[in-house]
C-alpha cells in the first residue's frame, strides 16, 4: 500500500522546497551572514519581495510606519519572522492553484487563512507567546495534504469522502480507512522533505489529535482549536455553544483559558477579509 511519504516522493515538483526557499533558510543558518545577506537573497526574486512587503505592511502588523523595502522589513521584524513569511509565501505559490475536482480553491483558503489568524491569534494568549511564531504557517498549512490528497489520489480521496458521509466519522479517519494515511500525515511529510523548521512537521501531522502526543503538544493543541473555530460560523451563537462545550479539555492541553475566545473572534474577524485577499489571489 502507498505511504504518505511514497505519495510526497512520487510527485517531485511537490516534494522539492523552492530554490529560493532553501537559500534562504541556508543564509538564515550561516552565522556568518545578517539581515543585509538575507534581503539581498529575497531581492533575487521579486515577487517573493513584493509578497513580504505586502504582507508586513498589513493589518497582520499594523505598523505605524510604512516598511519600504525588504531591508527596512528585516530590520523591524528580524531574520526568523521574515523566515516565516518566506515560508508561508512559497506555501501559496506552489498550491494556490493545485487543481483538483474535490474542493473550490477558495474555499480551502478560506478556511486556511482563517485557522492561520486563529493559530496566530490564539497563540498570543499564551504565557509563553513568543515560543509560538510558526503556529500562524502551521494554522495556513494544516490542510495541505488534503490538497494533495485530492489532486494526486481523486478517486480514492472520493471514496474517503463518501465513507465520511456514509459512517459520520471525519475525513481524516475516512482517508486512514481508505489509504491508510490521512492529510495530516500528508502535510507532516512535506515538511520534513522541505526541512521545515521541526516544531512546523510535528504540528502538521499532530494537529488532529493532539492529546496522543508529548512533543509539541501545545502548539498541536492551539492549531487543532484554530482548526475547529475556522471551521464553525462563530456568529452563530448556538455553533459557538456547541463547540464550547465539546472542547473544554483541548484548551487545557493548549494551555490557554477559554475566557479569551470573544477576544479572539473580534480581532480574527477584524483582519480576515484583508488576509484572505493578500493570500488567495484566484
Amino acid at each position: 500500500m502507498l505511504t504518505a511519504r511514497e505519495l510526497i516522493l512520487g510527485n517531485t515538483n511537490i516534494a522539492t522546497a523552492p530554490d529560493i526557499y532553501q537559500k534562504v533558510a541556508k543564509t538564515i543558518a550561516d552565522p556568518t551572514k545578517n539581515g543585509e545577506d538575507l534581503a539581498a537573497v529575497i531581492n533575487l526574486d521579486a515577487g517573493l519581495a513584493a509578497r513580504i512587503l505586502s504582507l508586513a505592511n498589513s493589518a497582520f502588523y499594523s505598523f505605524m510606519t510604512t516598511i519600504t523595502s525588504v531591508s527596512h522589513a528585516v530590520s523591524i521584524l528580524g531574520m526568523n519572522e521574515i523566515n516565516n513569511l518566506v515560508i508561508t509565501t512559497v506555501i501559496i505559490n506552489r498550491f494556490s492553484k493545485t487543481a483538483n475536482q474535490l474542493i473550490p480553491m477558495s474555499e480551502f483558503w478560506s478556511l486556511s487563512v482563517k485557522c492561520a489568524l486563529y493559530s496566530r491569534i490564539l497563540a498570543k494568549q499564551h504565557k509563553k507567546a513568543s515560543k509560538f511564531s510558526t503556529l500562524y504557517i502551521c494554522g495556513l498549512q494544516h490542510r495541505i495534504g488534503l490538497i494533495i490528497i485530492y489532486s494526486e489520489l481523486p478517486e480514492l480521496a472520493q471514496s474517503a469522502i463518501l465513507l465520511r458521509k456514509g459512517k459520520g466519522i471525519s475525513e481524516a479517519d475516512a482517508q486512514k480507512e481508505v489509504l491508510g494515511f490521512n492529510y495530516a500525515d500528508v502535510g507532516g511529510e512535506l515538511a520534513l522533505q522541505w526541512s521545515l523548521p521541526e516544531v512546523i512537521q510535528v504540528t502538521l501531522q499532530n494537529h488532529i489529535n493532539p492529546e496522543l502526543m508529548t512533543t509539541s503538544a501545545t502548539e498541536s493543541s492551539i492549531v487543532c482549536l484554530a482548526r475547529k473555530l475556522s471551521e464553525i460560523d462563530a456568529s452563530d451563537s448556538e455553533q459557538l455553544a456547541e463547540f464550547e462545550a465539546a472542547n473544554k479539555a483541548l484548551w487545557g492541553l493548549a494551555e490557554l483559558n477559554a475566557s479569551c475566545l470573544g477576544e479572539v473572534i473580534e480581532e480574527v474577524e477584524e483582519s480576515y477579509l484583508e488576509t484572505y485577499r493578500m493570500i488567495y489571489q484566484g
